[in-house]
């Protein structure tokens, strides 16, 4: 009875280092452990985890962009971006650090060299990316989910009985949702003024298609500008008044740079196009930087499709 006894205690105060041990084991014998401790050959830790995994990755990102990101909601789409940019440099590290501990390991003096060479690159390829496309479109993200702190908000105002109704100000990212919740209020709705500085090409869009759906009249009371445009353009009727102030220039993305805005304004040529504007028009618009602001006359725009008339504004409510 005694030694059985005894024996309890012993085994039940041997299970934790057992465990203990056997997790580190485990831990010590994890592929991507064994990559970042460097005890992989630099061969496999280029070939296999640096160049497969990152072709893979292009293909993946590739194959998403083609689904359909424009029906993706712009707040989530920003979220999602935010993680998509963690993963993606904390992939990097992984593979930089893992890359040259390996080199440094390695008794070869080619296999050193080369792995430092090719962690080199890497390095210098994020640092690349990340001054063109990942800081100005991180830091557009971060304002969406910020609530667009540099767009004046929205306003809406409701007229005439909702016969009419007047959006001014902005368009910050998830505004889109107010001006159709509105529309949609009011079935007898036949009129959008359009007074607005403009924001996101993206909300701007989504409530053109609906005012296109609702075959409304649009109207330019004060003025109208950028993605304000936009939302105008999809009017049946689209009236000015004799003192409107209306100005284009093209879509931007973080800042100046036009390769990253490229899709966004290769889509609003498409648009301007498909509702009537005269390509010479599309093409000054494009032309404008999104830091400047191209304000043709009003007969200039009606002449090249933008405006169907000018009008005293009698026959609108006043704004």
């Amino acid at each position: 009875v005694g030694p059985a006894a005894g024996a309890t205690p012993a085994a039940a105060g041997a299970s934790p280092v057992v465990d203990e041990i056997s997790v580190l084991d485990k831990l010590r014998g994890n592929y991507f452990v064994r990559h970042w401790r460097g005890e992989l050959s630099v061969g496999r830790s280029y070939w296999l985890n640096i160049f497969l995994v990152n072709l893979a990755w292009t293909v993946i990102v590739k194959v998403v962009t083609l689904v359909g990101l424009e029906e993706i909601v712009l707040l989530p789409r920003a979220a999602g971006w935010l993680v998509f940019t963690v993963i993606l440099y904390g992939l990097i590290i992984w593979q930089v650090i893992g890359l040259v501990r390996a080199s440094l390991a390695s008794p070869s003096t080619f296999s050193r060299r080369s792995g430092i060479v090719g962690a080199l690159i890497m390095i210098g390829g994020p640092i690349y990316h990340s001054v063109a496309s990942y800081y100005p479109v991180t830091k557009e993200m971060v304002l969406m989910l910020a609530g667009d702190p540099d767009i004046p908000a929205m306003k809406i105002d409701v007229l005439k009985d909702g016969a009419e109704i007047e959006m001014r100000g902005g368009i910050p990212a998830g505004s889109s949702r107010d001006v159709i919740a509105a529309l949609r209020a009011h079935p007898n709705v036949k009129v959008l003024h359009v007074n607005s500085d403009g924001g996101r090409a993206y909300d701007a869009l989504k409530i053109a298609a609906e005012v296109e759906r609702l075959k409304l009249t649009t109207v330019v009371d004060l003025t109208c500008e950028s993605g304000g445009t936009i939302v105008f353009l999809a009017g049946q009727r689209r009236v000015a008044m004799h003192s409107s102030r209306i100005g284009f220039h093209r879509a931007t993305v973080g800042g100046p740079s036009v390769a990253l805005a490229q899709p966004t304004n290769d889509q609003l040529a498409s648009y301007y196009t498909k509702r009537g504007v005269k390509r010479a028009f599309v093409d000054n618009i494009l032309s404008t930087p999104g830091a400047s602001m191209w304000r043709p006359s009003l007969a200039s725009m009606v002449e090249a499709g933008f405006l169907t008339e000018i009008s005293d504004g009698i026959e609108f409510a006043p704004s």
